[in-house]
């Protein structure tokens, strides 16, 4: 899957390693073809100018140098490999950086996740408990999503999530959990929030699993205080 792609899909052969290159060297290379790779996963649309790619220590004129430098090893040349590798894993990083900090904004991403799955945004928590307690209250069985979805809804545009951009509060979704005869809405609710490539390979399914547990953890909190 595209969101395991930093952590599980690609992995050094040691045993197909060649002598002259070094493990933590053999690391920087694998580090620098993830980040290649996850550059080329966002969308086509992100383009980054010539004047951009020199602003972040990346341009054309940097790719056909190290491209010329690599060009003329010679056997035993160890440490021109190693300058060769470490700058092309400077601009590489340079440039991912930019695009997840920057062009995906992943800032935005991990405001909104403190704010909505760890419960800091303190008046759409207590909007929650007043607006949706009587519908919490009641069976599982009785419960309606695409109603519960409409009061979320409703609940953000009334406190200060009105201010967060629309395409944040379409990311946040309500999510009933697996429930048991007796459960209530209580028991079941959970908050949801939607990642898309190629921020999802930072946020990936394990980190959101991580984040919905401190939800749920956290959730209790509150409705104990």
């Amino acid at each position: 899957k595209d969101d395991r792609i930093w952590e599980e899909r690609y992995y050094i052969n040691k045993q197909a390693l060649p002598s002259f290159i070094s493990n933590s060297l053999a690391n920087m290379i694998l580090v620098c073809g993830k980040a290649i790779n996850f550059i080329r996963m966002c969308p086509p649309s992100v383009s980054i100018s010539r004047e951009e790619t020199r602003n972040v220590g990346w341009s054309i004129e940097d790719a056909s140098k190290a491209v010329a430098a690599a060009s003329r090893f010679e056997y035993g040349e160890d440490e021109h490999l190693k300058q060769v590798v470490l700058d092309c894993s400077n601009a590489t990083n340079s440039r991912l950086l930019r695009l997840v900090m920057e062009v995906h904004q992943l800032p935005r991403h991990l405001q909104a996740l403190k704010k909505f799955l760890l419960l800091t945004q303190g008046d759409f928590v207590g909007a929650i408990f007043d607006n949706l307690g009587s519908e919490l209250s009641k069976k599982v069985s009785a419960l309606y999503v695409p109603h519960l979805n409409g009061l979320i809804d409703g609940i953000l545009r009334g406190t200060l999530g009105q201010f967060e951009a629309f395409d944040i509060i379409n990311k946040l979704k309500l999510k009933l959990l697996a429930s048991s005869q007796f459960d209530t809405g209580w028991d079941v609710f959970s908050l949801e929030y939607a990642v898309e490539p190629p921020i999802s390979t930072v946020l990936n399914e394990r980190v959101m699993m991580q984040y919905r547990q401190l939800f749920h953890l956290l959730w209790k909190v509150k409705r104990v205080e």
